[in-house]
């Protein structure tokens, strides 16, 4: 079992990030990460406490514990009350237990360094162009969601902003966004769907060619994804590879010819085994 954190090792009581409590992206942050391994460890032995005779399960700590993610998702939200010198555009997290809010986000430390210029660059893009955030309670505006991908073994990025149908200064989004982050695909995304969800329709490349590319590496195998804006791929990059090579390693201890993938989403775990 291998474990993601919230956090890099801190003392009890002291997250790091200026937005822990409020934001809703991480919850365990203040802890030490090996009491945060322990308390995800008690989850999983409770959910399979049903298993007769199990074995206390073995954790693996996540190879990073800072900037693990490979994917984030960040909303666009009206200010309100309205500010009569504004700012009038919002851009960040769901505040914790208040999915209709928007946490205008400074910093974050789950993707990587340059997700918060980035964040900054695109919030003033938007106010300086006055391209209005959507509103899902009065069905009006544009600026729904800002995507990002990355890949933790190439110089991959992805930008998808996701907006409801509508002119775009476009040109000067992708300017703006590769100020501050090296992307290396930009896309728009279009979604005219009433659910608050980052999911487009469809997609128009601004940049490079619509897709990135992601490696996990084993001692004898290399396997090279391409991953796509609706892709589905582990988050933690780094701990899915340190996952699937225990499968595998177990796997070729078995000696097993026959392998049920179910559920497989993309498939990591099968492309993983194939070759064994």
């Amino acid at each position: 079992m291998s474990a993601s954190s919230d956090s890099a090792p801190c003392a009890k009581g002291a997250a790091f990030c200026p937005h822990f409590g409020t934001c809703g992206g991480c919850s365990i942050q203040d802890r030490p990460y090996p009491e945060q391994l322990r308390l995800k460890t008690d989850q999983v032995v409770s959910v399979l406490s049903f298993i007769k005779d199990l074995p206390q399960p073995q954790v693996h700590a996540s190879p990073d514990i800072r900037y693990y993610r490979n994917k984030m998702e960040f909303s666009f939200g009206d200010v309100y009350p309205p500010a009569p010198d504004g700012p009038t555009v919002k851009l960040g997290l769901k505040p914790k237990g208040r999915w209709y809010e928007v946490l205008d986000l400074k910093e974050c430390f789950l993707l990587s360094q340059e997700t918060p210029g980035l964040l900054a660059g695109v919030r003033a893009w938007a106010e300086s162009n006055q391209v209005p955030p959507y509103n899902s309670h009065k069905r009006q505006g544009l600026l729904r969601h800002l995507v990002l991908r990355e890949s933790k073994n190439a110089a991959e990025r992805m930008v998808i902003l996701v907006a409801n149908p509508g002119e775009l200064p476009a040109e000067s989004f992708l300017a703006e966004a590769l100020k501050t982050y090296p992307a290396s695909t930009v896309l728009r995304g279009t979604n005219d769907k009433l659910s608050d969800t980052a999911v487009s329709g469809r997609f128009e490349v601004l940049l490079g060619p619509g897709h990135i590319t992601e490696s996990l590496r084993f001692t004898d195998r290399e396997l090279r994804f391409r991953i796509s804006p609706h892709s589905f791929f582990q988050t933690n990059t780094k701990a899915a590879n340190l996952l699937y090579g225990r499968v595998r390693d177990w796997v070729a201890e078995e000696k097993a010819q026959t392998v049920l993938d179910l559920y497989c989403g993309g498939g990591g775990i099968t492309l993983s085994l194939a070759d064994l």
